[in-house]
């Protein structure tokens, strides 16, 4: 069963920004949850590929995942309206990430 993770289209902001700090809010430790659609899909297309590459970095190690880097990331068909990509990392390990125009992401392993 996959694991879901919420992304705040700040986490956007500021994966793009290259700040490193994304998902919290203000600084206070609680994490930021957004379920309505927001353009969030519209904006991760609009990233070059190095920044898509850094938002699905952090959607798997923001799910615990054994992610080290990026070695590899191929999009996938949509499917029930989600953003989809296999992913590769450089430890060898695979994933399936999912995004969602709200925001909320989700992984899974292949491995």
């Amino acid at each position: 069963m996959p694991i879901r993770y919420s992304f705040a289209l700040t986490a956007l902001a500021l994966m793009a920004s290259g700040c490193g700090q994304s998902g919290r809010d203000g600084g206070n430790g609680a994490a930021v949850s957004n379920t309505a659609a927001t353009g969030y899909l519209a904006k991760v297309a609009a990233l070059p590929p190095g920044q898509v590459r850094g938002v699905l970095f952090r959607a798997i190690a923001d799910a615990n995942g054994d992610c080290q880097a990026i070695s590899d990331m191929k999009r996938a068909p949509d499917k029930d309206g989600r953003a989809r990509w296999g992913v590769r990392c450089t430890n060898g390990k695979e994933w399936n990430v999912s995004i969602g125009d709200d925001g909320v992401a989700q992984v899974g392993s292949q491995n």
